[in-house]
């Protein structure tokens, strides 16, 4: 009986001696994971911040870009090696490699139900070989539209008066970038049916003039009366092209319409607006 105790004990120390053994094993795994990612952290903040100091703007959101995306890459790299190495610390090497030889690389991602993050991964590779969009630019994504702050390798993070959307890469088929070309935009200016269209086409080109004057840094060239756009129910409405640098055209648009509006109250012309008149029948006494 003693010595049934003795081996019982014997073993019970030498089993816990390996489970703490295996526990600050992988307690190291994580905190050199984690310090590696920390450097990784560290180097691609500074060399963002070292981007905001070139002066080639689109050199510095590429290299922007590449530093979120190489980011998010080695977060997954480090933390993948590192499940594998504590799984293999608790004996699950030989089931790892059973279970990839058994059913194949493809066959194990698939059997983990990761079709979808593999097709995140893929369209984020696309999205940056073909330069869709950068870290910094505003776009509009779908129903989306806000600033890119970072391209991870499965989703893409825009700011949109002050939320963070999250967009899978793989769901992102429709994109319009505004920080690329040059804007055209249309503005409709509505007029009274009673005035004299040709004069009021006039005055707006003369102020369309002067505008094109006072904001040569935001526009690429004057704007133009193009005449009627449309004839609505209740006015004629005059449509002016005006054509902006990159993220420029909601400025221009909001300077240009308080132009007109000063123009038209200086030159006496009605801006139609909707009227409901109510007609009330005589009551009987």
């Amino acid at each position: 009986m003693e010595n049934w105790l003795k081996e019982f004990l014997d073993k019970a120390k030498t089993d816990l001696a390996s489970l703490m053994s295996t526990i600050v094993v992988i307690v190291i795994i994580f905190i050199l994971a984690k310090l590696l990612m920390n450097l990784v952290s560290s180097f691609t903040a500074k060399t963002m911040k070292k981007a905001e100091k070139i002066s080639d703007h689109v050199k510095a959101q590429e290299l922007r870009t590449s530093m979120t995306v190489f980011h998010s890459a080695a977060r997954y790299v480090v933390y993948l090696i590192a499940i594998v190495l504590c799984l293999a610390q608790v004996g699950m090497s030989d089931e790892i490699s059973s279970a990839v030889v058994a059913a194949g690389v493809g066959g194990l991602i698939i059997s983990f139900g990761a079709q979808s993050i593999i097709k995140d991964m893929l369209a984020g590779l696309f999205i940056l070989f073909e330069r869709q969009f950068y870290v910094g630019d505003y776009v509009k994504i779908g129903e989306y539209e806000g600033t890119v702050t970072s391209i991870a390798m499965r989703v893409t993070y825009l700011s949109s008066r002050g939320k963070r959307i999250i967009i899978p890469n793989g769901s992102i088929s429709d994109v319009v970038n505004y920080s690329r070309n040059n804007i055209i935009t249309f503005l409709s200016v509505p007029t009274s049916y009673s005035a004299d269209t040709r004069k009021v086409m006039e005055i707006l080109q003369k102020i369309c003039h002067e505008f094109y004057e006072a904001n040569k840094e935001i526009l690429v060239c004057e704007p133009q009366v193009m005449g009627i756009g449309a004839f609505a129910d209740s006015s004629v409405n005059l449509s002016i092209r005006i054509e902006t640098l990159p993220m420029q055209h909601w400025k221009a648009e909001r300077e240009l319409k308080l132009m007109i509006k000063e123009g038209f109250d200086k030159e006496k012309i009605e801006i139609p607006f909707t009227q409901i008149v109510v007609h009330q029948g005589d009551k009987d006494e």
